[in-house]
């Protein structure tokens, strides 16, 4: 039989139809396992949960069945498909895209903000992005380039209630062209061994 999702998410591969997967058991004979396709979801699919259209045709039915695939669900995981269309179960294997912001650490998120030089120095307020929007934090005076705050609650689902954290390095934006009273006042910051 033929399946395939609308609404994105899956890419036919190679002439169609299921992988077939063959493990020897532990009595020493091969056995077949139900069959899988990838779903594809982005990292706020997998924060907040996400739902896919599977149609399904064989033995002159057509179905269509939404699937729900849970929120915090991780790399590799398999999610079982009810008996449809005359077949039996199919299973969906969940494949997580890369971000371009996050990357994913068990149930944790990590990120990199950038900051002015003066508020590295001073201390100041900056924002982080998270995956459901931006959140300020305090960053004290004399910061790093490199050191890594903890903001509680903001990565993926871990169990009921609760979620990760999102684990955010600071990185210092150096200015690229400097006026002539900022030169002054950085040369005055060298001759005091700054």
């Amino acid at each position: 039989f033929r399946t395939f999702f609308s609404g994105g998410g899956f890419r036919q591969g190679g002439g169609g139809g299921f992988e077939e997967v063959l493990r020897q058991s532990a009595g020493g004979f091969a056995t077949e396992e139900p069959p899988a396709q990838p779903v594809e979801l982005t990292l706020e699919e997998v924060a907040h949960g996400a739902r896919r259209t599977l149609r399904v045709e064989g033995g002159g039915h057509r179905q269509e069945i939404e699937v729900k695939i849970p929120a915090g669900v991780k790399e590799g995981a398999r999610i079982r498909v009810p008996a449809a269309a005359g077949r039996g179960d199919l299973f969906l294997v969940v494949r997580i895209l890369p971000h371009a912001r996050f990357e994913r650490q068990e149930d944790d998120l990590r990120t990199t903000f950038k900051v002015p030089l003066t508020t590295a120095i001073l201390g100041g307020e900056a924002e982080v992005a998270t995956l459901d929007g931006r959140v300020s934090i305090k960053v004290p005076p004399g910061t790093p380039a490199g050191r890594t705050f903890r903001v509680r609650g903001q990565g993926l689902p871990r169990r009921a209630g609760e979620r990760g954290d999102l684990l955010a390095s600071l990185a210092v934006d150096l200015p690229g062209h400097l006026d002539k009273r900022s030169r002054e006042l950085f040369e005055q910051l060298r001759e005091l061994g700054h």
